[in-house]
């Protein structure tokens, strides 16, 4: 019976993921094009991930606990990155979210044009565009681990990107901590490796936090802020 389970699932998810690239292609070709604006793209792009979301809670592969979850406006949004889905989840739930995002992604083919809507790519053009995300009532979410967590739930070391950002910004930072029942979509675990049940996310924002000012130790005061972040997003490991 457990295997059955098990093979059930990895087949629903599989099929899940096939739908999202696909769906992923048909909005980059027949729908992002007719976009005037960013924003609009952007809400196209978030009701589809929200759809996404529905369906991986539907057919049962998740459940979703936001109960915690401060959904403030105008943060830098920081996170641990416990699997390959954060990002839709936290953009799904979370309103005008935009991520920090490797630059590379910009050229993929099936999520190019999704990437360049809803995230931020990690170059000299950044701190502009945050700063008019921020201005406009938006979020900008970074996991500053720069990677998914092991699959062991071992920490990384944080980056200091996303303080420096934040300082740079004049921003408070919203720190929110996933917790997860079961490891799936975690770095390198197997796509098929969903487990007999359903896996819940916990959505847990924590303390905000106030940006040091901008000052010539300001190397000091992202390493704090960094070690702060750390201190809240990892407090239950």
């Amino acid at each position: 019976m457990g295997f059955v389970k098990r093979v059930t699932r990895s087949a629903l998810s599989i099929a899940l993921f096939v739908l999202f690239a696909l769906g992923g292609l048909f909005i980059t070709i027949f729908v992002l094009p007719f976009c005037k604006k960013r924003s609009d793209g952007h809400r196209v792009i978030r009701c589809s991930w929200r759809a996404m979301v529905f369906l991986f809670e539907k057919i049962g592969l998740i459940a979703i606990d936001d109960s915690l979850l401060d959904k403030s406006r105008g943060c830098v949004i920081v996170a641990n990155h416990p699997s390959l889905i954060d990002v839709v989840l936290l953009t799904a739930l979370i309103p005008d979210v935009y991520s920090v995002a490797k630059t590379e992604l910009k050229r993929n083919v099936f999520y190019g044009a999704l990437v360049r809507n809803v995230m931020l790519p990690n170059d000299e053009l950044i701190l502009d565009e945050a700063k008019k995300i921020l201005s406009e009532g938006g979020n900008i979410l970074i996991f500053p681990e720069g990677t998914r967590s092991p699959i062991d739930g071992s920490k990384l070391k944080l980056k200091r990107g996303a303080a420096q950002l934040a300082i740079r910004l004049n921003a408070k930072v919203s720190t929110i901590r996933i917790e997860v029942t079961r490891r799936i979509l975690a770095k390198g675990q197997s796509i098929l490796d969903m487990g007999e049940e359903c896996v819940l996310y916990k959505f847990v924002s924590c303390k905000k936090l106030d940006p040091p000012e901008i000052t010539h130790v300001n190397r000091i005061g992202a390493m704090k802020l960094t070690e702060d972040i750390e201190e809240e997003i990892f407090r239950s490991y």
